[in-house]
C-alpha cells in the first residue's frame, strides 16, 4: 500500500466486486496501474500472477484486523452507514524465501462477517 490506494471488498456483495472490477478495467486502460497490478487483473488471480513472476507458492505472514469507521465512499460500497464500524484486514504474504510478495488491505461490513483464527503449532 505504498501509493495510498486501498482495495476494499465485501464477501457476497456482487455490486462491490463489479465496481472494483470496473475500476480495475478503467485503471488498466488508462495506464494508472503498475505492471504487477495489471498482471493480477489480466490473470484473474493473485496466485496465477505471482506464479507468472516466478513465485510458485506463498503463505500468509501476517494479518492485522482492526475495526475502523469507513470513509463515506467505502461505506457506500459496503451498503452501510459511515457511522457503523467496518473490519479492516491488512495482510502480508511471503514467498518460500521469506520475502514479502503481496500486501493487501480489505474492508468488510462487520455485521456480515465471521472470522476464524488459528494459532500456529
Amino acid at each position: 500500500m505504498t501509493d495510498g490506494r486501498e482495495t476494499f471488498a465485501s464477501t457476497g456483495r456482487d455490486c462491490v466486486r463489479s465496481r472494483i472490477a470496473g475500476e480495475l478495467t478503467e485503471g488498466i486502460a488508462s495506464g494508472a496501474y503498475s505492471p504487477g497490478e495489471r498482471l493480477v487483473a489480466e490473470s484473474g488471480s493473485i496466485t496465477r500472477a505471482l506464479a507468472a513472476l516466478g513465485v510458485p507458492d506463498y503463505v500468509r505472514r501476517d494479518s492485522r484486523i482492526t475495526a475502523v469507521l469507513p470513509p463515506p465512499e467505502i461505506a457506500a460500497l459496503l451498503a452501510q452507514p459511515a457511522c457503523r464500524p467496518a473490519l479492516r484486514v491488512q495482510s502480508v504474504n511471503e514467498g518460500a524465501n521469506g520475502v514479502a510478495v503481496e500486501c493487501a488491505t480489505t474492508c468488510f461490513a462487520g455485521d456480515r462477517l465471521g472470522l476464524r483464527v488459528y494459532a500456529d503449532g
